[in-house]
């Protein structure tokens, strides 16, 4: 007897050469819910995952999804890969300022040799010129400092990603994992004074008969070196 399939068959295919598709089945019992349906369908897509619901005569509702590609060699090639890029922003604190010694200058920025850490005084004294009760003393007018309390700053974060789909995973694709480069595949963003790419761990996933594989990479903040990585 063939599979009880029924109306309903959805899917898709993305621009990596990913084949997604779900197939309802009905099932009159409970041992047909968990196996109702092949295991491969058109030659290369394997089942993924299945759900399954009771119906109110006591049936099942099935749904199988199976995951692959079309079979088409050149649906492989990295060159079809589909790029893109994450920002974002992380805490990071003042002492890490590319231009601390900058902020110092202008803002009155004192270290504490004791502890390392940066503070600046409450006012900038001199900063805004001379008013009148202070030029008849003498005093220069005090404001107040912008920077002062400030402990933390937020630094730009930029991830660019390359992902795509191939029928065997890479043997080597864990092997550059932490490692720094100066530019990725693709056309990643440029930001001027930051030209340092560190190499994520990948993501790699089984989808059917093939791997759905995301390579990552981190823009290391500006004036990292790059000794602290490549050990």
């Amino acid at each position: 007897m063939d599979d009880p399939e029924i109306l309903g068959t959805s899917g898709g295919r993305d621009d990596r050469g990913l084949i997604s598709l779900t197939i309802p089945y009905f099932a009159r019992t409970l041992e047909e819910a968990i196996t109702v349906g092949p295991s491969v369908i058109l030659g290369t897509l394997e089942e993924q995952s299945r759900t399954f619901r009771a119906g109110p005569s006591g049936h099942f509702d099935v749904e199988v999804t199976y995951e692959g590609d079309d079979g088409n060699p050149d649906s492989q090639k990295i060159n079809e890969a589909v790029y893109s890029a994450q920002g974002s922003f992380r805490e990071e604190p003042i002492e890490a300022h590319p231009k601390i010694k900058e902020l110092m200058e202008k803002y009155n920025g004192v270290e504490d040799r004791a502890t390392g850490r940066i503070h600046f005084d409450a006012t900038l004294a001199g900063a805004a010129g001379v008013n009148a009760l202070a030029a008849e003393s003498g005093i220069n007018k005090e404001e107040r400092n912008p920077m002062a309390g400030v402990e933390k700053f937020m630094a730009l974060e930029i991830v660019w990603t390359r992902s795509y789909i191939q029928k065997l995973m890479p043997a080597t694709i864990f092997a550059k994992v932490g490692r720094v480069i100066k530019s990725p595949p693709g056309n990643p963003p440029k930001i001027s004074g930051r030209n340092s790419w560190l190499i994520m761990p990948p993501k790699v996933t089984k989808r059917g008969r093939v791997f759905e594989i995301e390579e990552q990479w981190t823009l290391l903040p500006e004036g990292s070196p790059e000794a602290v990585y490549n050990l």
